[in-house]
């Protein structure tokens, strides 16, 4: 994984005063555990 990534996206993220309850960084972990969750 590339941390980059996520240092960018905390940049975006952390200050936003609105935003989802997760943030899931990058696409391929948030595709990773909604299968997780579907499979649950």
């Amino acid at each position: 994984m590339d941390p980059t990534e996520m240092i960018d996206r905390m940049i975006e993220i952390v200050p936003a005063d609105s935003g989802r309850y997760r943030n899931v960084v990058p696409k391929e972990i948030e595709d990773m555990s909604k299968a997780h969750q579907f499979a649950a």
